[in-house]
């Protein structure tokens, strides 16, 4: 019986080589996971499956992001006074 089991577990061992093939396969599989589309489901609108390349960003990203540059350029003018 011990023999039967480690044949079983040397059957089971991976080369380094093969993991990482598994784990790209994986990550092949499954490229709707990750931060980066995290990040961008919340900044951009929602997918269009018509028009998978372009994502136009949310309304309050841009607001927020032309009140942030609209305060540094006044700060930075202010600064060279």
């Amino acid at each position: 019986m011990r023999r039967a089991s480690s044949e079983r577990e040397s059957s089971r061992t991976l080369t380094p080589r093969q993991v990482r093939e598994r784990f790209d396969a994986l990550i092949a599989e499954h490229r709707y996971i990750g931060v980066r589309n995290f990040a961008a489901d919340i900044l951009l609108e929602p997918r269009n499956p018509f028009q998978p390349a372009n994502r136009p960003p949310k309304k309050w990203v841009v607001a927020v992001g032309a009140l942030g540059g609209l305060a540094l350029a006044l700060i930075y003018a202010f600064h060279l006074r």
